[in-house]
């Protein structure tokens, strides 16, 4: 199996609603093709960690280099994983505030280390997202990441 994590910065005029839509028809889609994963909008970037057979994640990730609801996609990391960190997610969505977004996006524009610790933190914030999540709506689970970011 294969897990990944990309940046990408979110496209002028992309509405609530439009991310809302997006986010169910992965749940969908991914549920099918046996991916799991999880959706960050951090101020003007989208992040997003992937697992799954290598094969299914490749394809998703070429595909998504011409979704136009996002642009300038830069995978960080890639790492080949025997076990599944998200099992029942097939796509989960986060939000970051203003101040959590902007340490967010520093933190993973500004990374020195290799991949596998890379996708390690950015699981570790949204699997303590989880316990600290506070706006939960029942088909698109929201967690603010103002309180989660202060540990990086």
């Amino acid at each position: 199996m294969l897990s990944a994590v990309y940046i990408s910065e979110v496209s002028e005029g992309l509405r609530a609603s439009d991310i809302e839509q997006l986010v169910a028809d992965s749940q969908r889609l991914n549920s099918a093709r046996g991916i799991s994963g999880f959706l960050v909008r951090a101020g003007p970037n989208f992040i997003q960690y992937l697992e799954g057979d290598r094969a299914r994640v490749a394809a998703l990730l070429r595909r998504m280099e011409t979704d136009p609801r996002h642009r300038a996609m830069k995978i960080l990391a890639i790492e080949t994983i025997g076990v599944r960190r998200f099992d029942g997610w097939s796509m989960r969505y986060f939000y970051g505030e203003k101040d959590g977004s902007v340490r967010l996006e520093s933190f993973l524009h500004h990374w020195s280390g290799d991949d596998a610790a890379l996708i390690n933190t950015v699981v570790r914030i949204c699997s303590a997202s989880q316990r600290h999540s506070h706006d939960e709506q029942p088909a698109i689970p929201i967690g603010s990441f103002s309180v989660l970011l202060k540990d990086c």
